[in-house]
């Protein structure tokens, strides 16, 4: 298991690029853990999106139970998370 990094914050309404926010280089394969109670999205691009249309989403935590972690693919051009409300994700190289 890598490093535990500190938890990214997701403010409403922002893309926010997870790669700069943690210092994991372009293209390292991660798992993304969402921290908060609401849903996140994730999209795989190098630019940030334009449209939250972009991208999956990322379940939030459950009653008593930590969020399903969702792992990208290694040589991904960018990585970028997305909340209406705000929120928080952890990052960590797979």
């Amino acid at each position: 298991m890598a490093d535990t990094l500190p938890d990214v914050e997701l403010p409403a309404g922002a893309w926010v690029d997870l790669y700069a926010a943690t210092g994991i280089a372009v293209g390292t394969q991660v798992n993304i853990h969402n921290k908060g109670s609401t849903r996140v999205t994730i999209a795989v691009k190098a630019s940030e999106p334009l449209t939250t249309k972009e991208g999956v989403f990322l379940s939030p935590v459950g009653v008593g139970s930590p969020s399903i972690p969702l792992q990208n693919d290694s040589g991904d051009s960018g990585l970028w998370a997305h909340s209406f409300v705000g929120g928080s994700v952890n990052v960590q190289v797979a």
